[in-house]
């Protein structure tokens, strides 16, 4: 009797997961609302929720710790943290970086401009050459944007608030970012007053997707590659709609946009 009331737990006891498996990672985050916004602690958004879920999923704690772009950028290179997001994927990052090859989500980017002004964009990036272009110090709005950017007239703020008060005093005259941002920036007691002065252009500049990537010098691609098996089931699961009508981002699919995407983002594994 004593050996039959015993197999059920011991049954219960091996299928645990093993506590010597479960580590606690450290990450980096910038503050890019909607997918990651510290307006009152704890730290969250679109994306913090979606990494903390696949790391708890894997069997691991993450603790976030939110730092302004720069630092973020210097602190992983330094290899003093685990991870960082969001971040681009290009030559100089994958030097100290390696990335998932799953995208979280989708940045597509706009033009904003002031509702009263003759501002405008057809698609073509040569066209806004003459118009003053407001910036955010250290942030990244998609490869197209990048490759010409020197050549625009550009006006920095240290931050996308800023840039966005500078568009609603016509101190400039277009303002690029991701939608989801903006709206979110907008809709914050510091920026609700300028909202209704500011609109999105229809035409999109482009999109580009959104990545979590991993210090080489802590030697994580293992883990990386964890991850990348995990996030993929975790996006296409309703929890992962939820998060998206949560935080405001559910949007019919746009061909052009996602066709876009599939050409800029080579790192992306079907």
């Amino acid at each position: 009797m004593i050996r039959v009331l015993l197999r059920p737990a011991l049954c219960a006891l091996l299928s645990l997961p093993p506590l010597a498996s479960a580590e606690t990672y450290s990450c980096i985050a910038y503050p890019y609302p909607p997918l990651v916004q510290a307006d009152s602690p704890p730290l969250r958004g679109l994306v913090v929720e979606v990494v903390e879920k696949v790391f708890l999923q894997m069997g691991h704690v993450l603790k976030v710790e939110m730092l302004p772009p720069g630092r973020a950028a210097s602190t992983m290179k330094a290899g003093e943290a685990d991870c960082i997001f969001t971040v681009r994927s290009d030559e100089e990052h994958e030097k100290s970086l390696d990335f998932a090859r799953q995208s979280i989500v989708p940045q597509v980017f706009y033009f904003f401009a002031r509702r009263d002004a003759i501002a405008t964009f057809n698609g073509d990036l040569a066209s806004v050459r003459d118009f003053r272009i407001g910036t955010a110090h250290d942030f990244y709005y998609g490869p197209r944007f990048e490759s010409i950017r020197s050549s625009l007239a550009i006006d920095e703020a240290p931050t996308m608030e800023q840039s966005l008060k500078k568009l609603a005093a016509g101190r400039v005259d277009l303002v690029p970012g991701n939608a989801d941002t903006v709206a979110s920036l907008l809709a914050s007691p510091a920026l609700r007053k300028y909202a209704t002065r500011i609109v999105m252009l229809p035409t999109p500049i482009e999109s580009a997707p959104t990545y979590i990537a991993f210090s080489k010098s802590r030697n994580l691609a293992k883990l990386r590659d964890e991850f990348d098996v995990v996030l993929k089931t975790f996006l296409a699961s309703h929890e992962y709609n939820l998060l998206l009508a949560k935080y405001g981002m559910i949007r019919l699919p746009q061909p052009a946009l996602i066709a876009n995407e599939a050409s800029e983002c080579r790192r992306c594994a079907e």
